[in-house]
């Protein structure tokens, strides 16, 4: 087997839909952040610092 025949080997470049910088990976789900395409995802970086915090904030309003 080939090793660049691996998916994991050939990773594609994308543009995080938050700070815009290229990325790789799966990516994550940027909502509630972001609220455009479904294709959309966001790098790990923007997800712990924005995305993460934004529903963790969201959730708890609706208990209150």
């Amino acid at each position: 087997m080939n090793p660049k025949d691996n998916m994991f080997e050939q990773e594609e470049l994308w543009a995080c839909s938050i700070c815009k910088k290229p990325s790789h990976g799966f990516g994550n789900n940027p909502r509630p952040v972001k609220n455009l395409k479904v294709e959309d995802r966001c790098c790990d970086a923007c997800n712990d610092k924005f995305v993460v915090p934004r529903r963790w904030r969201e959730s708890r309003k609706e208990i209150n």
